[in-house]
């Protein structure tokens, strides 16, 4: 008897039986598989007001994961989201300020996945140019 690509509810008593009803019982034992991370996440460098993504990838699906920045852990935090679609589980970090720069971890079970985020600050722009204007001496010139 062979069970190709065993699952956790194949586990169970199996008994073989001859035709001479000679029988013979033994016990199937599956043991889950612990987790693993597929893909780590990776370190990133975003602008800052621009969208940050983290994404680490599990060998499994709606597993219970936690985010974390530095040591604290990341909940109730407005521009920080957290989503994951079958193994992929994945931070947004949206409206990045310079402070947000960090170590940000992924922690599933026994096993995590650390990277750097990195914002650069965004350069300084002119909204207005400035305008030619004359002035007579001893005036203010606006």
């Amino acid at each position: 008897l062979v069970i190709d690509d065993a699952h956790l509810d194949d586990a169970a008593d199996i008994t073989v039986v001859l035709p001479s009803d000679n029988k013979s019982t033994a016990k199937l034992t599956v043991t889950e598989e612990p987790v693993k991370i597929v893909e780590h996440i990776k370190n990133l460098t975003v602008m800052e007001t621009s969208t940050a993504q983290f994404t680490c990838e599990l060998n499994k699906m709606n597993y219970n994961i936690e985010w974390f920045i530095g040591e604290v852990l990341i909940k109730d935090r407005p521009r920080f989201r957290m989503e994951h679609h079958e193994y992929s589980y994945t931070l947004y970090i949206s409206d990045c300020k310079v402070e947000d720069g960090s170590e940000f971890t992924c922690v599933a079970g026994d096993v995590s996945s650390t990277a750097t985020l990195t914002v650069q600050e965004a350069p300084v722009e002119f909204i207005v140019p400035l305008k030619d204007v004359d002035a007579m001496e001893h005036e203010t010139a606006r």
